[in-house]
């Protein structure tokens, strides 16, 4: 399973670096081992975390903003450009999957 996830990415990054060529920005979001993680145009970037899992699963960009929804621990969290921001819970654990912005 670890293979297919790194060849995914593997190729994700290919992909985001022949459009960055072109001058487009191209993201992915995702997990690598137990961290969140964003791909800009094949460059990998790990997003900070308190617990000892994080997943980062949709992404939105906003002019130089950049807001990406995951998990971290027990914890449904966001991050707007890399600082990582918990959202309440009721229960014991929390996850969001998506993301929007609008102006």
């Amino acid at each position: 399973m670890k293979k297919l996830v790194f060849a995914m990415a593997f190729l994700l990054a290919v992909y985001g670096y022949l459009h960055a060529q072109a001058g487009e920005q191209v993201y992915f979001v995702g997990q690598d081992e137990d961290d969140a993680v964003y791909w800009l145009n094949g460059q990998r970037n790990v997003l900070p975390k308190t617990g000892s899992y994080a997943e980062a699963s949709a992404i939105a960009v906003s002019g130089s903003n950049v807001f990406i929804a995951g998990v971290d621990g027990d914890d449904a969290v966001y991050w707007l450009n890399g600082r990582r921001n918990v959202l309440p819970k009721t229960g014991d654990s929390a996850i969001v999957n998506a993301i929007a912005v609008t102006r």
